[in-house]
């Protein structure tokens, strides 16, 4: 499914943020668990991913120390994948996502660029 596909998908089945990066998440780890690749750009996974944040904690980042809070706790949990025994791509791929969407999110409440 690539982001055009994902797009109508979501109008079509009305689903709000939240319960469309749900789904996605869900296919993306069906694909991996067959071995293959995943077929949403990482762009539309943070896109996703940051919806999904933002229905869940509403507020927005009000200072960059508190941005800087937000990112380095996805970093440290990306960090944990890293150290970890054996490499899992599904949860670095997720913390991944993470790390991005918080900069985003940090990015356009802190006023330094348009929301996307």
């Amino acid at each position: 499914m690539n982001a055009e596909e994902w797009r109508e998908y979501m109008a079509t089945h009305r689903l709000n943020a939240d319960e469309g990066t749900t789904v996605m998440i869900q296919e993306i780890l069906r694909d991996m668990d067959k071995g293959g690749g995943i077929s949403f750009p990482f762009l539309l996974l943070v896109e996703a991913e940051l919806w999904r944040a933002r229905a869940k904690h509403a507020g927005p980042i009000h200072t960059p120390h508190e941005a800087y809070g937000v990112i380095m706790e996805e970093i440290a949990e990306f960090f944990d994948e890293v150290r970890a025994q054996h490499i899992h791509p599904k949860e670095m791929l997720v913390e991944l996502v993470q790390i991005a969407a918080m900069c985003q999110r940090a990015a356009e409440d802190l006023g330094f660029c348009p929301k996307g």
